[in-house]
This record gives structure tokens, C-alpha cells and sequence, in this order.
């Protein structure tokens, strides 16, 4: 396989060298199934450590497939990253458990087919490798995790080298016994590579890694008060149409009233005439049933309205809109 491959086979022994050394120093019969935290002997990857993360002290690799790795930029075999390249100020910390995650499977499998002398060694694999705390600093974080750019990067910036922490798992959790904030720094700002901030980024909350298409392109946060506002003022704009309505109606009964009961003035001296029966009858009727039911309904969108404003715009309501604990600007 290639060196920019997650793994690759040798004709070593089958457990990496560190666990081979500690399995050398126990007596077989003393070897224990790893109940109650004892040891527990597993198949783990040899993860191939490059001349700046073997010099020095500070590395570490656990008994069960875990690693800090104090090194230079690299996400994957010996000449990719920033470290790959030979740059400075590019120091990186990888710390990682399961590497190669389920993949790590494959040794025990593979060495049971080929025999005892299989080896699996592996570099760095942000995809595969189960959980990684990542810090560098100087690195093309989005590329390496192959994040969508979203509105924070823009495809021109996508392979712009920063300073970055990443956590990747199968599921995250941040857990404060107070208050979380995420915060984004202001213009004029300079970052660690030097450069002046020219804007203020914002933050992007991206599902599926997806930010185009019907149901993941990215949409700007609602402000809360300011929505509160934009709907209480809505809602007295319907509460004026609701009196416009009423005032409507009551022109409307004045009318109708009027012609129910409308004569002319006979052309035999002047005298007025009788007002039309069937006019007056069903106007009258008509006039009743109309404004009353005119008059229920105004007052039961009154009510409504008032119920409304309550429950959602309301910080009492028990649809309130807003958050009451969290914030964004």
C-alpha cells in the first residue's frame, strides 16, 4: 500500500512492539481477560511514529490502542500537512483512542489468515480513527476533516493554513456546571499566522456536513427580540383591522336599517308611501342576524389575539418563542 494509506502490512509480529514487550514480561498464566480493569490483551494498530514524534519525551501510547502524539502537522503519511512539507511553526498534539476504530478488527483477522509475523501499521486517519483531539498549529483543518466550507470559509480560504483545534467522535458532549459560550473575536484582530482580521465571523451549525440543497443550505439565526417585536407589531396591525372590521359592520347595520325601512313621497300631495313589507321584514331579520354574528366573531378574534400574544410572545407563555437560557447576536 501507499505511505499516505491509513495502514500497511510488514513482516513483523502481529501486536505492536510496545505491546509485544509488555506480553514478554508477563507470565502467560498470569494474563487476564481485562474484567475489572485488569490487563487486557488486544490487537492494536503499530502507528508509524515520524523522526519529529519519536525524538524527545512526551509521547505516549497506552495499552489499549490510545496515543498522544507530540509532533508537526500531518494528517495522514509522512509528506502530507504542513509538516510534511518541511514548514515551521507548524508543532502539532494528536490525541487519539481507537485507531482505525472497527478497522482494527482487520489485525486479528488478517493475522489469523497470514500468520503470527502479519504486522498492521498505520499512520494518522481522520476518518477512521475512532476518537481524535487535535491541535495544531498551522494546519488546513476543514480540508483534513473534509468539512463543507459553510459561510465561515469560503472555497478561496478552504486550504488557508490557521491554527485549529478539531474533536472528532462518534458523539460529542460539552458539559458545563455553568454556562457555555462560544465566541468569535472582532475585526482588526491578528491571528496566529499573523494576519489582520477584516471581518467578524460568525458561527455555523451544519448537519450532515451538507450547506447546499433543498434541506441543508445554511439560513441566518432569528433574533428572538427582534422577532418578538416584528410579530407584536403584526399582531396590533390585525387587532386594527379587527376595529376597522367592527366599525364596518356597524356602518353596514346603519344602512341596512335605513333601507328596510326606506318610502318614497307619494306623487298625490306629497304624502309618503308605505315602506315595502317584505323589505322591511327580511331586512330587519337580516340586519339582526348579520350584526350579531358580526359582533361574535370580532369578539372571539379578540380573544383569540389576546391568547395568542400571551402564549407565544409572552416570556410567561408556555410557547414563548424566545429561549430562556440561550443566546445568539
Amino acid at each position: 500500500m501507499s505511505s499516505t494509506s491509513p495502514y500497511k502490512s510488514a513482516n513483523d509480529p502481529g501486536l505492536s512492539s510496545k505491546t509485544e514487550e509488555r506480553k514478554s514480561q508477563i507470565d502467560p498464566t498470569q494474563l487476564e481477560d481485562g474484567k475489572g480493569c485488569t490487563r487486557k490483551e488486544e490487537a492494536v494498530p503499530n502507528f508509524i511514529y515520524m523522526d519529529c514524534e519519536s525524538t524527545g519525551i512526551g509521547n505516549i501510547e497506552g495499552q489499549n490502542n490510545t496515543f498522544i502524539v507530540l509532533g508537526r502537522d500531518r494528517p495522514s503519511g509522512r509528506h502530507k500537512g504542513y509538516g510534511g512539507r518541511g514548514d515551521s511553526q507548524a508543532g502539532a498534539i494528536d490525541i487519539v483512542v481507537g485507531r482505525m476504530g472497527s478497522r482494527v478488527l482487520e489485525v486479528a483477522k488478517l493475522q489469523k489468515e497470514k500468520g503470527p509475523k502479519f504486522k498492521l501499521l498505520v499512520n494518522p486517519s481522520f476518518k477512521y480513527d475512532a476518537s481524535r483531539i487535535h491541535i495544531s498549529q498551522k494546519t488546513d483543518v476543514d480540508y483534513n476533516f473534509r468539512l463543507v466550507a459553510g459561510t465561515i470559509g469560503s472555497p478561496a480560504e478552504y486550504k488557508r493554513p490557521t491554527a485549529a483545534i478539531a474533536i472528532k467522535s462518534d458523539n460529542i458532549r460539552l458539559i458545563a456546571r455553568e454556562g457555555i459560550k462560544i465566541v468569535t473575536m472582532g475585526k482588526g484582530q491578528v491571528n496566529s499566522q499573523g494576519g489582520s482580521q477584516r471581518n467578524v465571523k460568525g458561527i455555523d451549525i451544519i448537519a450532515g456536513n451538507q450547506d447546499t440543497g433543498k434541506y441543508f443550505s445554511l439560513q441566518p439565526i432569528v433574533k428572538g427580540t427582534n422577532l418578538v417585536g416584528c410579530l407584536s407589531s403584526l399582531a396590533t396591525k390585525v387587532e386594527k383591522l379587527n376595529g376597522i372590521v367592527q366599525a364596518l359592520a356597524k356602518a353596514q347595520n346603519t344602512y341596512n336599517k335605513a333601507i328596510s325601512t326606506h318610502f318614497h313621497h307619494s306623487p298625490f300631495w306629497g304624502e309618503p308611501t308605505l315602506a315595502d313589507v317584505v323589505l322591511e321584514w327580511e331586512g330587519t331579520a337580516v340586519m339582526n342576524e348579520y350584526f350579531n354574528q358580526i359582533q361574535r366573531s370580532i369578539e372571539f378574534h379578540k380573544k383569540n389575539m389576546a391568547g395568542w400574544r400571551s402564549s407565544y410572545l409572552w416570556s410567561c407563555g408556555g410557547n414563548y418563542i424566545n429561549s430562556r437560557y440561550n443566546n445568539v447576536n
